[in-house]
């Protein structure tokens, strides 16, 4: 099974907003997830708040994982627009599992032709649009994600972003290069 799937099973049959360490703080600062449209709140895990479909109707951007959408989901046709591809942006990443039916009357309904009008980014298998904001009630549960692998749930956000945040942390004392090897590279230069 490869990573992707196994992830998939994880989060299978629920509605996200995923969000990255920056995002989760805003959100439990707020006590919302708010739309982004000028970039303002500079929580935008996948970079400028202007390529991003959602952020031009002044809106949230969801990834939807219910069950009924199987088949798009695994279209290996279209690998760019690959559902899996937003939890790769921010190393962790935090998926927000959503209460359906507290979240719903917000769905902006988008016809895959209008999409196609609107320059910027949209996952047609998988991402959805929700006008104002979602009250942190309505999170039901927080996914903390690296690279494509699941590491835990949290049902309170606070210890989902004290998890993200050591993992970011380990992560980057990984990259750093350690003193041993600093010392081999100035040996070269000589």
């Amino acid at each position: 099974m490869t990573q992707r799937d196994s992830l998939f099973r994880k989060l299978q049959g629920h509605v996200y907003h995923v969000t990255w360490i920056k995002g989760l703080h805003g959100i439990i600062k707020s006590r919302n997830i708010l739309p982004n449209p000028d970039g303002n709140l500079r929580h935008s895990s996948l970079g400028s708040a202007s390529c991003y479909v959602c952020q031009k109707f002044d809106a949230i951007s969801l990834i939807d994982l219910r069950t009924d959408r199987h088949a798009e989901l695994f279209d290996k046709k279209r690998p760019f627009q690959n559902w899996s591809g937003v939890f790769g942006y921010n190393d962790p990443c935090i998926a927000l599992q959503l209460d359906l039916g507290a979240v719903q009357p917000g769905f902006v309904k988008l016809a895959r032709e209008d999409l196609i009008k609107i320059p910027g980014r949209y996952i047609v298998e998988a991402e959805m649009c929700h006008h104002g904001p979602i009250p942190i009630s309505a999170v039901t549960r927080a996914h903390v994600i690296t690279g494509r692998a699941w590491i835990a749930a949290y049902e309170n956000l606070e210890s989902a972003y004290a998890r993200a945040v050591t993992l970011e942390r380990l992560i980057r004392r990984k990259q750093r290069p350690s003193a041993s090897s600093l010392i081999n590279l100035t040996m070269l230069d000589v």
